[in-house]
């Protein structure tokens, strides 16, 4: 992601070897299997600017990353870590697995590397195949305040009194849309998303049309899981009876940023496996360009 200032900034996870982190916020590897990272290199790609770990005793993986108005980064991932660094105030200061092993986390750094807030998303109860978060997509609105999704086994994923879908209808794994403040990292709203037919709908990838405050959430859905609210031009399930429970169709759907509450959805895709996943930490891809919005996945 480049900066304001022409610089590259760049997250991943790294078994211990990084360059540039003395003197950084974390300058020495957590430990476990592997830690997340965040890196900056100026515009001539001549020089770390900063560079620093993220992470605690377990296992991080970084997935996506965003810079907001004020050209801080935020980024999202998952972690398996109890002693992952987080701040008071957040969302969620501790970890909450149950029988899982992953929460979601979401953290942000101001332009020189230091940190403002960094918090868990979970829940610790669901199925008994357990209660794991997996974090995709992650974008900041035209206040800085952040919108993060993925997919979460729990039935007790942290939403919002009057969100748009209160509680977890998909049978494995369902998504989740959670707004952050930009000062603190606190819950703003939070919401589920899809419907009981699906054995799995999982959020990939996030677009705000700063100006109209819409967001564009796209991810992959096992079956007809969207609400039955279509845009006026829309694409039904696709899905043939030869895939109906093993393959996904692309879907997009729009949420306005205020109230964390659906507009309309549609799918996309043929009668095989469509969906904006690349595997974790690669997530869909979707971005806007002058109210278009663009997207990319794969198809079957």
């Amino acid at each position: 992601e480049i900066d304001a200032n022409g610089d590259l900034v760049v997250v991943g996870h790294t078994a211990g070897s990084l360059p540039g982190t003395a003197g950084g916020l974390q300058p020495v590897y957590g430990g476990g299997t592997t830690d997340a990272y965040a890196l900056k290199i100026n515009g001539n790609g001549t020089a770390i600017v900063w560079a620093t770990y993220y992470g605690g005793s377990g296992r991080e993986e970084a997935c996506e990353i965003d810079i907001d108005g004020s050209n801080s980064i935020v980024f999202i991932g998952r972690t398996s870590s109890t002693n992952f660094p987080t701040t008071p105030g957040s969302a969620q200061p501790s970890m909450s697995i149950g029988t899982g092993i992953y929460d979601v986390y979401t953290v942000k750094l101001f332009s020189n590397g230091t940190r403002s807030w960094a918090t868990y998303l979970g829940g610790s109860t669901g199925p008994g195949n357990g209660t794991d978060e997996y974090g995709f997509g992650i974008a900041a609105n035209a206040n800085n305040d952040v919108i993060v999704t993925g997919a979460t086994m729990a039935t007790d994923f942290p939403v919002t009194p009057g969100c748009f879908q209160s509680a977890k209808s998909c049978n494995m794994l369902g998504t989740f849309l959670t707004k952050l403040s930009s000062g603190s990292g606190s819950i703003i709203w939070s919401t589920y998303y899809g419907k009981s037919i699906a054995w799995s709908v999982e959020g990939y990838g996030i677009a705000i049309d700063k100006r109209s405050n819409i967001i564009y959430l796209t991810g992959g859905s096992y079956g007809n899981s969207l609400p039955a609210n279509r845009c006026p031009t829309y694409q039904s399930n696709n899905l043939s009876t030869v895939f109906a429970t093993s393959a996904e169709d692309l879907f997009i759907s729009k949420f306005d940023d205020v109230t964390g509450y659906e507009i309309c959805n549609t799918y996309l895709g043929g009668p095989g496996h469509d969906d904006g996943d690349g595997g974790f930490a690669i997530g869909g891809r979707i971005a806007i360009n002058n109210y278009d919005v663009y997207i990319t996945g794969k198809a079957v």
